[in-house]
């Protein structure tokens, strides 16, 4: 996000949305931020998440509505320049307990490996992926140039029974596109127009 302490909520908040948002605090880029829909409980947990001395970053929330079965999701961010030893030091034991709460997990997020192409860094990512049994649901591209394509935006779950559809929103800036997931458990709490926010 780039967010820092001098950005206040008020500036970055959507209506009807409650924001997360781990700044990175002693270094320039990096932080994370995560919006729940108001009629959702979401709390931080807080022994999962955090900021590794690599600035490797993970915030987990455990989420709920009304009695529906409450899920884990974890927002992530891999640094291009943090090592994806990363993924066995940090994201599998943080994943690992998760995984035995008995809770559907999503993990999403920008992790800086190209999974389209056969790499290192991608095989890392994947042999963590199945190790925990988490499917990848998005297969195109989230990051377009001029001159080239890349997929390292990633949703990862536990269970395919909790995501009824997912994909790539084409952006209008040629950069980043944007993920969606619907959940069959909360789509019908979900607007079917995008709201978007202009930063300046």
């Amino acid at each position: 996000t780039w967010l820092n302490k001098s950005v206040k909520n008020a500036e970055v908040e959507i209506e009807g949305y409650k924001i997360f948002r781990p700044d990175r605090k002693d270094k320039r880029g990096g932080g994370l931020c995560a919006y729940i829909r108001s009629p959702l409980k979401a709390q931080i947990l807080k022994d999962l998440s955090g900021t590794s001395t690599t600035w490797f970053q993970q915030l987990w929330l455990q989420v709920q509505y009304k009695k529906i079965r409450s899920f884990a999701i974890c927002a992530v961010y891999r640094p291009p320049d943090c090592h994806v030893s990363c993924f066995e030091d940090f994201l599998k034991p943080s994943s690992t307990y998760a995984l035995s709460l008995n809770k559907p997990v999503i993990i999403l997020g920008d992790l800086n490996c190209n999974l389209l192409q056969q790499n290192p860094d991608g095989l890392s990512l994947l042999n963590f992926a199945s190790e925990l049994n988490l499917k990848q649901l998005i297969t195109s591209p989230t990051r377009i140039t001029e001159s080239s394509e890349s997929l390292i935006d990633v949703v990862m779950s536990s269970t395919t029974d909790l995501v009824q559809e997912s994909g790539v929103i084409e952006s209008k800036v040629k950069i980043r596109n944007r993920l969606q997931i619907n959940s069959t458990n909360f789509l019908s709490l979900l607007e079917k127009k995008l709201q978007t926010l202009q930063l300046k």
